[in-house]
This record gives C-alpha cells, structure tokens and sequence, in this order.
C-alpha cells in the first residue's frame, strides 16, 4: 500500500507511535505478543459469551485493524472491514489454562492479516475461563484488564454500556506518546528526567518462533499478602510488578552475571 492510499482513508489509519513501532519492530524478531487469564463462575451461555466478546470488540476499533507498511518502510494501523473477534472455543475435556497460554504464545500474530487479539474460552455450564491474547504493539496487561472489565460488564447487564457511543475511528485513537508528550517536555524542564547511565551491551537469550512450547507456571497470593504486597510497593515508591519482578530474580542472584528482567513497560 502506498502513501497516497493510506492517506485517502484518513479516518480508518494511523501510523504507529514510537511504543507501538518498537513492539512491531521487536516481534519480527521474537515473539512479544502476551496472554492473561480470567476465571469467572457463574451461569452463562456459550452465546452469551459470544455477545459481550463481540460487544467489547467492536467497541474498540484497534482490536479490528491490522498494520500495513507504507513505500517508506512506515508502519501504520488500518481498520479491518466487518471483522469478527477471532474467538475460539475449547472442549471440556482435560484441559489446563497454563498448556493453552504456552500453545498461544508460541503462536505469533500475521501483522499484516490481523486482528491483532484472539480470545480462547474454556467453557462449562457453571465455570469458564477467558484468555486475552494480544500483540504488544495494541495493548499490555492493564489494557487486557480493561478488556476483562468491559466483556464481564456486558456479561452482567445484557448489553454494551457505550451502544450508544460513536464509531470510533483511529486517527482518534492517539499514541502514548501524544498523550505524555506535555508531562515529558515538563518534567525535563524541571529536571525530572535524566539521562540514563550507559551500559555494556549484554547478549540477550530470547525465546525463538519455533522449537519447544515455553513453560508457563501459576503462583496464587492469598488476600493478606496480596494487600502487604500492595502497601510495600506504595512505601517504595515502585510498581507491584517491579515488586514481583524482584522477587522472581532474587533467588537467580547469587551468580555472577546479574539477571535482567525485561519487560514491555520498562520501554515506557
């Protein structure tokens, strides 16, 4: 697609901010694309489901774009016409969270095809579980909780909560960085923002497409520790994930080498 035709549908593309160009660079690389996982009890339909996913899914139009490259080599999103949330439904029989979620992240996304988010219900009459697989240049974890918040909302009410709301279009949908671009200037202003010490550059060990499924593993925090978790990170001044990240590396310490913990949101 050239420039001239992307920019005839003003309304249906935007090319990608810096965030969202790295995450599109990155995964041609390795995969970068993440899941999360809601259990929810209760009473529903297969076809109930099906309406709040397609629901939050058209509610949302980066959830229905795909990312073309222009003759410059610039990536930019477009809307897919009458595209449907692509949704797949498992069996009841053995089955664990934790093999599907290795089976999908070992399952890139075509960019080019779109869309760029899949959802997998395990689905009984009393129980389900919701996995939100997204690319990273669309969405991270506290969008996915959005999306969880959104779906299980017209779950209980029976309808979208913005039916009424306009279509939206992308050149609407801004990037991270013109929503922080006046808090940036400001704080480098002030002198809040330094630049970083320069460090040797580090071999990286990146899971590769192919080879063997990653191992994915579930650890549960009970109510208290979660609210100590909570209240520790508060004091601190850090993130509960910054919290949780060092708390996994801790015990891989004791090496020479110091561990790194990469993460989407450090590139914020």
């Amino acid at each position: 697609m050239s420039i001239s035709s992307c920019c005839l549908n003003p309304l249906h593309t935007r090319f990608l901010g810096g965030i969202e160009h790295f995450f599109w660079l990155a995964d041609q690389n390795r995969p970068t694309h993440f899941a999360m996982v809601a259990k929810v009890k209760g009473p529903m339909s297969i076809d109930q489901w099906r309406h709040a996913i397609g629901e939050v899914h058209a509610m949302h139009v980066v959830l229905r774009s795909r990312i073309e490259v222009d003759v410059t080599g610039s990536p930019f999103f477009i809307l897919i016409p009458e595209c449907e949330p692509s949704l797949r439904i498992v069996g009841t029989g053995i089955w664990s969270w934790e093999d599907e979620v290795a089976l999908e992240l070992q399952s890139p996304f075509v960019v080019g095809d779109g869309p760029l988010v899949r959802f997998v219900l395990h689905y009984n009459s009393s129980c389900a579980t919701l996995i939100i697989v997204a690319h990273h240049a669309i969405a991270d974890g506290m969008s996915a909780a959005y999306l969880f918040r959104d779906i299980l909302s017209v779950l209980a009410e029976g309808q979208s909560r913005q039916a009424n709301a306009p279509i939206q279009n992308l050149e609407f949908i801004e990037s991270l960085e013109t929503h922080l671009v006046d808090q940036m200037l400001e704080s480098a202003v002030e002198g809040q923002i330094t630049p970083m010490q320069s460090a040797q550059p580090r071999t990286a060990n990146f899971r590769p497409f192919s080879g063997n499924l990653p191992h994915v593993e579930a650890y549960a925090l009970n109510r208290a520790c979660t609210a100590r978790l909570i209240a520790s990170s508060r004091e601190r001044g850090i993130t509960i994930h910054s919290a949780l990240g060092a708390a996994y590396l801790l015990p891989l310490g004791i090496s020479q080498e110091v561990p790194v913990l990469r993460c989407a949101y450090f590139h914020r």
